[in-house]
């Protein structure tokens, strides 16, 4: 177990906050305004709570983070010469972070998965950036890995980089709220072979104070950036069959190992007979829901009408073996990391079947 308390450089973390277009609409949606930090006035004070075990590692963190940042004339207006400070907002926003690891020698030694969440309110930093040395200059964020530029969508935004808070009508920069969830599955296929399987989310929300769509930001939408509808079975495509396609492959080696093979693996003796009784009911489950999410999968991808009711199947057959598991002594003989895995399982084969029930396309 440690604890571990530290004053940090608040320049690394820090994201400039925005102005949205609808507030300062100036030219084709770009406002007119700019926002620059209001300098160094005091750390981020971070903590972290941490146990490490055979079963593997969980660490629980939270950050105090300062928001100043103001509002400034990027163009002179009348009464109002450019480069005024026209506002300014200093408050503190924070972010915590829970995060764990499971070591998985059953499988393979070294295996583990890792599962980790974030959520920042008025220090996106913590979600997005980045703990590098600050060699952007003194008014850039250093939002490492954002992609490109917000540009103007049609619903009043044009903003360069997310940003810890956002000014508005009423003339406060309110914080903004990110969360972050990433999960990553690694396996020794020898021990000088690995491969893992990695899924992320991420996702930023503003104050709903601040969205107000404007004629001069949907023109420039319209004009420069009709992408048109995005298809969010895509994410099925590449992430749900690749996943039971991974289930497949270990679906055939269940099957076929032998108690000698799993003993080699690193498991007890006792763990290997409780892995190959399984009843055969059970063995059914495991297939039903490992290719009926594989055929699911494939079914949304066409975005075809039988996906519901396949993945429907799969789930419910993945549900089956996870009472499997628990009647039968498997839980009891491999311990937390089984328990682990089978809800894994269960939650991406839910996850799925609530995909298909989405709306063909969102704009």
């Amino acid at each position: 177990f440690s604890a571990t308390l530290s004053i940090e450089d608040e320049v690394s973390h820090r994201g400039r906050g925005t102005v949205a277009s609808s507030v300062t609409p100036g030219v084709f949606g770009v406002p007119l305004h700019a926002v620059q930090f209001l300098g160094t006035r005091m750390p981020d004070i971070v903590a972290n709570l941490r146990v490490d075990q055979p079963w593997g590692s969980a660490q629980l963190s939270g950050a105090v983070h300062r928001v100043g940042v103001g509002l400034y004339n990027a163009a002179a207006f009348p009464f109002t010469p450019a480069g005024a400070l026209l506002n300014k907002s200093d408050t503190l926003g924070f972010a915590v972070q829970a995060g764990v690891k499971f070591n998985l020698p059953m499988l393979a030694p070294g295996d583990n998965l890792w599962l980790q969440a974030t959520y920042a309110k008025g220090a996106v930093g913590y979600t997005n950036g980045s703990n590098f040395a600050f060699v952007n200059g003194v008014y850039s964020s250093t939002n490492y890995g954002v992609g490109i530029a917000r540009v103007s969508s049609g619903n009043g935004w044009n903003m360069v980089t997310d940003g810890d808070c956002v000014w508005t009508y009423a003339g406060t920069c309110d914080k903004s709220t990110a969360l972050a969830i990433t999960g990553v599955f690694t396996h020794y296929w020898t021990p000088s072979l690995k491969s893992w399987v990695g899924a992320s989310y991420y996702q930023v929300k503003y104050s709903d104070n601040a969205i107000n769509p404007i004629p001069s930001a949907m023109a420039a939408g319209a004009a420069f950036f009709n992408a048109g509808l995005t298809n969010y079975r895509e994410f099925d495509l590449l992430a749900g069959i690749a996943w039971n396609l991974f289930g497949a492959y270990q679906f055939v080696g269940s099957a076929t190992a032998t108690v000698q093979d799993l003993v080699a693996a690193g498991l007890t003796q006792h763990q290997a007979e409780v892995m190959t009784s399984y009843p055969f009911w059970m063995t059914v489950s495991f297939a039903v829901g490992v290719f009926g999410g594989l055929a699911g999968s494939l079914l949304l991808a066409l975005k075809h009408a039988y996906a519901t009711p396949v993945l429907a199947v799969s789930l419910a057959a993945y549900v089956a073996l996870w009472i499997g598991d628990a009647v039968n002594g498997v839980f009891a003989a491999m311990g937390t990391p089984q328990i682990v895995i089978i809800t894994v399982v269960v939650a991406i084969a839910a996850a799925l079947l609530t995909i298909s029930r989405l709306p063909a396309t969102k704009a």
